[in-house]
């Protein structure tokens, strides 16, 4: 019997980020210009002119720790302060995550217990990833999650360590991201005024990645197939990321501490294709919603 999307959930873009940079909680992006720097009352209006005519719209995060500074996540202030407002311009949806059917054995069992206990996401993760689809899918727009089969739950395993292979982990949600991508652009009636969305950790949409992680960014590719109709729009937890050295240290962060005002949204220009929202700062987190069922993971 398939699962909903509220089955056991697995992100890898935290996972991934620890293993090849370090103790950062994401794979900080290679320093690009400081352009301008703009405080907003709300981050919509911080959005909302920057989307309009974009074919695809790469949306990023620093991914909430479980036991890590409490503020509301970034999934959750996309969940309620855009996705509504985003939905009339939106003809896909893509989540970065996957559902665990229990179909594929040890192999799948070892490496989604292996992804969670690296990624150390909390449990309210899983509802908030959960509303995001079923509001997506009940204002029009057609969700997806990545689709990991048998024969990719074996190829993760490090045959001589016997744990997860995180470069091919991270190759693989690249891959799926990028497929799903293509494929929604590709669908019939795709266009016509709307984007394809796709939500994840800040890492594979990056215009400006590091050089070692350039190979895991579907940025360039999707900029080429869009012809520049691409967007990468970060959104940042300040709570989030005030501890993370490689982020503080990027050109824009000064400016965004001499611009920030209590309250206040802050948006920060680093190219004319990659953008990064900051939240207020103190923003309690939600409480988490009422179980309800959950709706499959593909389209229908």
């Amino acid at each position: 019997m398939r699962r909903g999307i509220g089955g056991r959930l697995a992100t890898a873009l935290t996972a991934v980020a620890i293993a090849l940079s370090g103790a950062s909680a994401v794979a900080a992006p290679a320093a690009a210009p400081a352009g301008e720097v703009v405080v907003f009352d709300d981050a919509y209006s911080a959005v909302a002119g920057l989307v309009a005519g974009r074919q695809v719209v790469a949306v990023g995060e620093v991914h909430e720790l479980a036991g890590g500074a409490r503020a509301t996540s970034a999934l959750a202030h996309f969940r309620d302060e855009l996705l509504p407002s985003l939905l009339p311009g939106m003809s896909d949806l893509i989540v970065e995550t996957w559902v665990s059917t229990g179909r594929c054995g040890k192999a799948e069992t070892a490496a989604v217990a292996e992804v969670a206990e690296t990624t150390r996401r909390p449990d309210t993760t899983e509802s908030e990833i959960v509303g995001v689809l079923r509001r997506a899918k009940e204002g029009g727009a057609r969700p997806h999650v990545l689709e990991i089969d048998c024969h990719d739950y074996q190829s993760l395993t490090d045959e001589k360590t016997g744990q997860v292979d995180y470069v091919r982990l991270l190759t693989l949600v690249t891959e799926g991201l990028q497929k799903q991508i293509l494929l929604a652009l590709a669908a019939p009636g795709a266009g016509q005024g709307k984007a394809v969305f796709v939500y994840g950790g800040a890492l594979h949409n990056d215009v400006f990645p590091r050089r070692e992680l350039a190979a895991f960014s579907f940025a360039k590719a999707l900029e080429r197939r869009t012809r520049g109709r691409y967007l990468e729009l970060d959104l940042y937890v300040p709570e989030y990321i005030e501890a993370d050295k490689a982020l503080v240290a990027q050109p824009w962060y000064p400016r965004y501490l001499r611009a920030v005002r209590p309250g206040k949204v802050v948006r920060v220009k680093r190219s004319a294709s990659s953008y990064i929202v900051l939240f207020p700062r103190g923003a309690s987190p939600s409480p988490s919603p009422s179980p309800s069922p959950s709706p499959s993971p593909s389209p229908s």
